[in-house]
């Protein structure tokens, strides 16, 4: 099949710099939905397809009435995130998951459905295996993430949380993660759009809510028997829910899903979602912060004032800081240790480095200490400091210019723990 490479400038808009990265669009077949399907990656600047560590990837999800090309800021905010040393070199995969019209939306949910496609399976299974063929990506677990926004949202969560064992972070925007609030968010709405008094005959033409509601049908409860739309929809003529096409439904429900996972076993969960979402998001959020919380599965949630969509400029940056932090959290080097009463170790200053930086940190007790460098695949590249010193504030100066660009860890320990950091060298 034919590959279409193109260079373009790629502007990072919050610090005004402009950086020059490879954007590739490729087809490939997909064996789940039994089609050719358009993806597109993103390769950071100074991409080498023969560096022996490869490059982690994280797998992003688009909204409806999108497509692979839609959201390119989240490849714009990757490079200014890069280039300022916040995260490590990555690639950013974008399949597409359009083609399936509800009047107002178009997008096949991310699901895997007879109506639709199997969708979910077309990103777990075939795009994965295809994006690790075609570029040096590191194919480890702990080195792979997925995320997205509004149907991308809830694709990226349910992907994470049916599969643990595949991603190790997923961060959601504006995502429907909690399927108890369709009910007190959406239902009345859905009642305010039809024109008529009851009984009332569902289409997805009737208003925005309402067609969105026949989009998750086709995902949620097709049935291929049941023309014209070829779905169960979950309401009856009178407005009120069919118990036996709710059950359908909440199969999917990010937050039941969430209850068949240990603790232990989830992966690193994002998700944010502004005050005045336009599709009534926020309380599907908060709501599922609340359970996540009722079942101890760590995850970090943020409430913002904002609409759908119009910040996700501002967002972006600390998904894509939680992924890359989610990525390095597990390494041959340990898992870093902060708060311990009476020993910090500081930020390095200047990050990142192109001469010489400064290490500080502060020590409880005296006592043998060490202070090394490793790469990000755990390999030690240098040891800047073992010997006995005295308890309190110590200062480091480091020379960079021997090693190569790239992101690296900084490991203090001493007789009472240690603690781990990250720095990023440019030449």
């Amino acid at each position: 099949m034919k590959r279409l490479s193109i260079t373009i400038l790629l502007l990072a808009t919050c610090w005004a710099i402009a950086v020059q990265a490879t954007v590739e669009n490729f087809e490939f077949y997909s064996e789940s939905l039994g089609e050719d399907r358009q993806v597109l990656a993103y390769l950071p600047v100074g991409y080498d397809p023969a560096d022996p560590d490869g490059y982690p990837a994280i797998y992003f999800l688009h909204g409806s009435n999108g497509n692979h090309t839609s959201y390119v800021s989240v490849l714009t905010t990757l490079a200014a995130e890069i280039a300022a040393g916040r995260v490590e070199p990555m690639i950013i995969i974008k399949p597409n998951g359009a083609g399936c019209n509800w009047t107002y939306f178009d997008g096949c949910g991310w699901t895997n459905s007879e109506l639709q496609g199997d969708y979910e399976d077309y990103v777990v299974f075939d795009v994965v295996a295809e994006a690790e063929s075609r570029y040096n990506i590191d194919a480890r677990p702990e080195k792979r993430a997925i995320m997205g926004h509004s149907m991308g949202a809830f694709g990226a969560m349910q992907a994470a949380l049916n599969h643990p064992d595949l991603f190790c972070a997923v961060a959601a925007h504006s995502g429907y993660l909690r399927f108890r609030e369709f009910i007190s968010q959406h239902i009345p709405v859905m009642i305010d759009e039809q024109a008529t008094d009851p009984p009332w005959e569902w289409t997805p033409s009737t208003g925005v809510i309402t067609s969105a509601w026949f989009l998750f049908a086709g995902g949620f409860s097709p049935n291929l028997d049941n023309p014209p739309y070829y779905v169960d929809f979950p309401l009856d003529s009178a407005g009120e829910i069919v118990s036996e096409v709710w059950v359908r439904w909440l199969e999917h429900d990010p937050a039941a899903l969430a209850e068949s996972i240990a603790p232990e076993e989830a992966p690193a969960i994002y998700f944010d979602c502004g005050t005045e979402d336009g599709f009534f998001l926020h309380p599907f959020n908060v709501s599922f912060d609340g359970h996540l919380t009722a079942l101890g599965i760590d995850h970090e949630w943020q409430s913002y004032v904002g609409d759908h969509g119009s910040l996700l400029d501002e967002r972006f940056p600390i998904s894509l800081n939680f992924i890359d932090d989610a990525m390095n959290a597990i390494s041959p080097v340990g898992d870093p240790e902060p708060g311990r009463e009476g020993q910090m170790l500081f930020a390095n200053a200047p990050n990142p480095v192109g001469g010489s930086t400064q290490f500080r940190f502060n020590l409880a007790q005296s006592g043998r200490v060490s202070l090394n460098l490793y790469d990000v695949s755990g390999r030690l590249r240098e040891r800047l400091l073992d010997r006995e010193l005295s308890a309190g504030e110590h200062r480091l100066q480091w020379d960079a210019s021997g090693l190569p660009a790239g992101m690296y860890l900084y490991r203090l320990e001493t007789a009472t723990g240690h603690e781990v950091r990250k720095l990023s060298i440019v030449h």
